[in-house]
């Protein structure tokens, strides 16, 4: 019975660490949405951004494997440029700054289109109470890094936040593993993730605030999170409480035995 209680805890200790290491990381890649969808939150973190040019708060999810959109330089594959241009990605849905709203009533905007104004917004992403420790991002049609100024402000926990600019990101980039960004109409680029102790100098990351200067959709957040932050799913939960139950249970059973 002291076995069968051993191997209880065992796969309890197993269901809490497996929990950990799902919950450690991801991509945000906006895929749930439909062309033309609102956008406020993606797997359970805050997405909020703003307009600057005419005043609004709306960021939509623009179908990128779309023909004859609003906007031809944002659909691929088939890419002009970029560092993963050669791999010719299926991007799916991405977000951008929605340039004018129609009155829809049901959250989805009939003519998405990101807002080609400079400079055009801001997107942020709120991870909560799940801190990281790396993230990175992909970025579409990106023109000229001077006039569009795009830039990146990372929050930590501790009220600390620095902001890198577009020369600072591609300077980070250079010796990654997608390599050096290549601008242009219809350009795709990776920005491969940027570690919150090392290279920004923060303690983690809490919220990440995307500067678009001009015309540009963002895709794929793929995010580290630090474990200890992350909070389990309530499916894993319910397998800890199982196991918890189990455990005791087995306990009991060899007490009453040893009686």
């Amino acid at each position: 019975m002291k076995i069968a209680t051993a191997i209880a805890v065992m796969a309890l200790g197993g269901l809490i660490g497996k929990a950990e290491v799902e919950a450690a990381s991801g991509t945000i890649n906006f895929e749930e949405f439909v062309h033309g969808s609102e956008v406020s939150s993606s797997m359970g973190v805050a997405i909020s951004g703003k307009n600057t040019i005419r005043n609004h708060r709306v960021v939509v999810a623009f179908d990128t494997n779309l023909s004859g959109t609003r906007d031809s330089d944002l659909e691929g594959p088939g890419w002009a440029s970029g560092n993963i241009a050669s791999s010719n990605p299926i991007m799916g849905k991405a977000l951008i700054i929605q340039e004018r709203l129609d009155d829809t009533p049901d959250g989805i905007q009939s003519l998405p289109d990101d807002e080609g104004g400079r400079p055009a917004g801001y997107i942020k992403f709120d991870f909560g109470t799940n801190l990281l420790s790396s993230i990175g991002w992909d970025i579409i049609d990106v023109e000229d890094s001077t006039n569009e100024a795009t830039s990146v402000k990372f929050y930590d926990s501790m009220g600390s936040s620095v902001t890198k600019s577009w020369a600072q990101l591609e300077a980070l980039q250079m010796s990654k593993t997608s390599g050096a960004i290549s601008l242009g109409n219809n350009s795709i680029n990776r920005f491969d993730p940027i570690l919150a102790s090392s290279e920004l100098m923060l303690q983690d990351i809490k919220k990440v605030k995307f500067k678009f200067g001009g015309s540009m959709a963002i895709d794929n957040i793929k995010f580290e999170m630090i474990p200890d932050t992350a909070v389990p799913e309530p499916r894993t939960y319910l397998s800890m409480s199982l196991g918890l139950l189990l455990a005791t249970s087995l306990r009991k059973r060899s007490l009453t035995a040893a009686e």
